[in-house]
């Protein structure tokens, strides 16, 4: 699934509506997530309780903003220059692979 990201103050933020959140296990209750960069996509993930006892030092915890009926997932510059995304410009490319949401720019 391609998708643009839109402004939100001073970052970037990727909207992300209920169905695709029930796809990886997050609820209304529950909406904090990790996130790492790995081969030039970023993973976004549950928190699992048993993980978040044993941190993992090269992810990020990040809590997605309510939006609209669904929720977004803020980015950084920092992070828009690791993946090379420029955000004017650029599509992503959404991927779902066993509770893991992949993140990349699309070709």
């Amino acid at each position: 699934m391609k998708k643009k990201l839109t402004t939100c103050g001073n970052t970037w933020q990727l909207y992300i509506n209920k169905e695709l959140l029930q796809l990886l296990g997050i609820n209304d209750k529950e909406y904090t997530v990790s996130i790492k960069i790995q081969n030039n996509a970023l993973i976004v993930q549950k928190i699992i309780q048993e993980k978040s006892k044993n941190k993992d030092n090269n992810c990020i915890i990040k809590k997605l903003t309510k939006r609209n009926s669904g929720y977004g997932l803020n980015f950084s510059k920092l992070i828009l220059e690791l993946l090379n995304i420029n955000p004017e410009k650029d599509f992503l490319n959404l991927e779902i692979d066993t509770n893991k949401l992949i993140i990349n720019k699309a070709k």
